[in-house]
């Protein structure tokens, strides 16, 4: 059984068919990537939360500049907001990964107690917890700068 379904939305209307007998998944280009960098001055680990909070992907690889802008000109997600804990690197990649993500925040270490107490510390999963408390709002927020994009 098919059927379209009208979306509203103040900047455009979309239109979707659905066949009811398939997965329905949404693709208007709306999603955020919520992302989480540890970074250490040998490597870093980046990792993907899509906008409802699923893990998509994670990637090691070495500390570098261009690594970085690599790794995030690569996704395809419009709006990326990254968030990597406060640190001698924090400034320079600051700096660096503005122009491109629409949110850069760098948080306070010693108050996410999810990651900084964890019995099991891994930079997977410190740098998917960041993203994911970064997604609910709570992070303590150490300095936040505007990145490119239409909500600046």
């Amino acid at each position: 059984m098919k059927e379209q379904i009208r979306i509203l939305q103040p900047s455009a209307e979309l239109i979707l068919t659905v066949n009811h007998n398939e997965r329905f998944v949404m693709t208007d280009g709306s999603s955020i990537a919520w992302l989480g960098l540890d970074a250490h001055s040998q490597n870093c680990v980046l990792a993907h939360l899509d906008h409802d909070g699923i893990q998509r992907h994670w990637w090691r690889f070495p500390t570098s500049g261009l690594q970085l802008l690599r790794h995030l000109s690569a996704m395809a997600a419009p709006d990326k907001r990254l968030v990597l804990e406060e640190s001698n690197l924090a400034r320079w990649i600051s700096q660096l990964l503005r122009p491109q993500v629409q949110q850069l925040v760098v948080c306070d270490a010693r108050h996410n107690r999810l990651i900084s107490s964890h019995p099991n510390k891994h930079d997977q999963r410190d740098a998917f917890n960041l993203a994911r408390l970064f997604r609910l709002g709570e992070l303590k927020v150490v300095w936040c700068l505007p990145g490119r994009g239409p909500s600046q």
